[in-house]
């Protein structure tokens, strides 16, 4: 992950990351691009986003993200096959992590 920068011991990713199904990446025909990226004949498809924020500040330690998490976003013609392609609904989910207190 040379992409994030500090990686995983740093601010660079956050301690889990949502990762494409080899069902997903053969679906849509997917193949890696940029950093953090998938794509296909078109362009960029899917992307991994991380964010962190409400910083812990103190004078003893360098500032840490107390809330942090990621995304898979999909360009919105691609959402558009897959519905077209499967019975099933397509779900979404937000899930936000927050670090507690010492």
């Amino acid at each position: 992950m040379t992409a994030a920068a500090d990686a995983a011991q740093g601010l660079g990713l956050p301690g889990f990351a949502l990762t494409p199904t080899p069902w997903l990446r053969t679906a849509l025909r997917l193949r890696p691009g940029a950093p953090l990226t998938l794509e296909d004949d078109r362009g960029p498809a899917l992307r991994l986003i991380c964010w962190r924020t409400e910083y812990e500040r103190s004078a003893y330690r360098l500032p840490w993200p107390r809330t942090s998490g990621c995304a898979v976003v999909i360009r919105p013609d691609l959402l558009d096959i897959l519905s077209e392609g499967t019975s099933a609904p397509i779900v979404t989910r937000d899930v936000v992590m927050r670090l507690e207190a010492d």
